[in-house]
């Protein structure tokens, strides 16, 4: 007796296609915003984690670390030119003989809670994260080249405007990078985290991509340097804890 070979009618094709389709409009969208929610996740994870990081050094070693990165190009007046273009802060001389009297002594800050030396970005490093530190700054000098948060990127991190009053909002917060000759390496962290942009231009090899403690100054010769915000540089934006969350949660909706 000859067995009858069973197959699909083109009917039933048809409809197992439009299943598959179906099945297509409702996974699709969910995988796309699945790197998103990932994103903003490890994010934030990687801020507070950092943030912990720091205090537990301070709470041990009743200072904050040395040799975080002064972003600056070589120890000059100019931002790495693996930084891009940050729209949110630039860098200025805060040393005793700074010559905007606006910034000068805010190194002092720095001097006073323990950060006595900073390291630098090579210019001319091959690769823009990786081994790209070179030299160091020492905080108490005449002259002493940082990156500072302008308006903007206090607000974008939710930081107050001017919290010293003296009217400029330009000069009250110092953001150093968390690199790989950072002393906590080794003692409350075990490396210097990666910062991944978004976006898909944010090659580490490419871009600097490592994350930023921001620290509170002020022009009081006498004061300590307090830190206020962890956070990532996301394709020229500063991006913190809060910033991923609200990715996180608004891929979810």
């Amino acid at each position: 007796m000859r067995r009858l070979k069973s197959a699909l009618t083109l009917i039933e094709l048809v409809v197992v296609l439009l299943v598959l389709v179906a099945l297509a409009g409702v996974l699709v969208p969910q995988f796309q915003n699945f790197s998103t929610r990932a994103h903003g996740a490890a994010g934030a994870d990687n801020a507070v984690e950092i943030s912990k990081a720091i205090t537990l050094f301070e709470a041990t070693k009743l200072r904050q670390p040395n040799n975080l990165n002064s972003l600056t190009g070589d120890g000059t007046t100019a931002l790495a030119t693996s930084l891009g273009t940050p729209n949110h802060f630039a860098i200025q001389d805060a040393g005793t003989g700074g010559g905007n009297a606006a910034y000068a002594n805010r190194a002092s800050n720095l001097s006073n809670a323990g950060i006595t030396t900073l390291s630098n970005i090579n210019n001319a490093a091959d690769n823009a994260t990786f081994g790209a530190e070179t030299g160091v700054q020492t905080t108490a000098g005449a002259a002493v080249n940082i990156a500072f948060l302008n308006a903007a990127g206090a607000a974008a991190l939710g930081l107050s405007s001017d919290p010293d009053g003296d009217g400029d909002a330009t000069n009250d917060y110092v953001a150093l990078g968390v690199g790989e000759t950072c002393e906590m390496i080794g003692s409350t962290m075990v490396d210097a985290p990666i910062h991944f942009p978004e976006g898909a231009d944010g090659q580490p090899s490419l871009t600097y991509a490592r994350w930023v403690a921001i620290y509170k100054v002020s022009g009081d010769t006498d004061g300590k340097a307090v830190l206020v915000s962890v956070a990532g540089l996301d394709d020229g934006d500063l991006a913190g804890a809060n910033k991923h969350l609200e990715e996180y949660f608004e891929s979810t909706e």
